[in-house]
């Protein structure tokens, strides 16, 4: 790595380094503490939610289900599988998904994986297998219920933090070096025996 050679080089990179560690430091603070515990209430909160379906699911008659299957459709945006039709794996890209994973194996006993199919509209929706005493169930919810794009947003937040911390150290390292520059000029002119400029 070539370090700079000038002072005001130097100045901008230290200044630009400690803004970046700075920033990554907060990113990972906010993640940790913030993000994290958010995303596992959240996931708890829905994984019990998907399990309670399931066993009112098996609870009800035939003929009461398709208003079951339009009440929770409606307000709390899952739906039931039935029959089960096909799934299959998927990436996953944000954590929220391996969190619900965890709270509904936690809560089940069993390891729930969760499974992905598309919709006619095209939509991607997510599928977990729940067991209750009567059978298993599959419930699940669209894309769109965790339209999130958390990576998106580091990312932007990244670009935006390096876009200002350069412009802010560069800066800010000339307006720490202009009164050394004049400094030098000023003990330049004195060692060829002329008399310097005013500093201020």
């Amino acid at each position: 790595m070539m370090l700079p050679r000038t002072l005001f080089g130097r100045t901008t990179l230290v200044i630009a380094l400690v803004s970046f560690a700075f920033q990554i430091f907060t990113i990972a603070i906010i993640t940790t503490f913030a993000l994290v515990p958010l995303g596992r209430n959240a996931t708890n909160d829905l994984a019990a939610l998907m399990i309670e379906t399931a066993e009112n699911w098996q609870g009800e008659p035939a003929g009461d289900r398709p208003w079951l299957q339009e009440r929770i459709g409606r307000l709390y945006r899952i739906q039931v599988q039935d029959p089960p039709g096909e799934v299959s794996g998927f990436p996953r890209m944000l954590p929220y998904f391996q969190l619900l994973e965890t709270a509904l194996s936690s809560r089940t006993g069993g390891n729930i994986v969760l499974r992905a199919s598309h919709a006619d509209d095209g939509e991607e929706w997510y599928w977990a297998d729940l067991p209750t005493e009567r059978g298993t169930v599959r419930v699940g919810f669209p894309a769109s219920r965790v339209d999130v794009q958390p990576w998106l947003a580091m990312l932007l937040i990244l670009a935006v933090g390096i876009f200002v911390t350069l412009n802010t150290s560069a800066g800010l390292a000339s307006w720490l070096i202009r009164p050394l520059a004049r400094l030098a000029s000023a003990t330049q002119r004195i060692g060829q025996g002329r008399r310097p400029e005013p500093l201020a």
